[in-house]
């Protein structure tokens, strides 16, 4: 949508300040990634504000501690940030049917194995 892309076209200036959550320590360098990454990131911030946002957080692990381990984690090591991203091209194929989304879920995958 349109305001997903001028807020991922943001976080690549000031970060990402819709999503406190990704404010994490290392600081994950969102002006070094694409603006696709920066919207798969989105994607996966936004299922994990929306679980929260319904009181999920009590039996899912994707509330808060997926996020943030993969993201943490993710800042430092990038085939992490690539499982992370692989994982969200894949929810929003499966999700849309999209054969965009499946294509780059696919490089991400093959990415890793190398």
């Amino acid at each position: 949508t349109s305001q997903v892309e001028t807020e991922v076209r943001s976080w690549q200036q000031i970060g990402p300040s819709s999503f406190p959550s990704l404010c994490v320590f290392p600081a994950i360098p969102f002006e070094k990634f694409s603006l696709e990454d920066l919207r798969l990131i989105h994607h996966v911030a936004s299922i994990s504000r929306e679980l929260s946002a319904n009181n999920s957080s009590d039996f899912t692990i994707w509330v808060k501690q997926v996020p943030l381990d993969a993201q943490v984690v993710g800042a430092t090591y990038s085939f992490v940030m690539h499982s992370l991203l692989a994982l969200s091209a894949s929810h929003l194929a499966w999700l849309t049917s999209c054969p965009l989304a499946a294509n780059m879920a696919e490089s991400f995958i093959i990415s890793l194995r190398h």
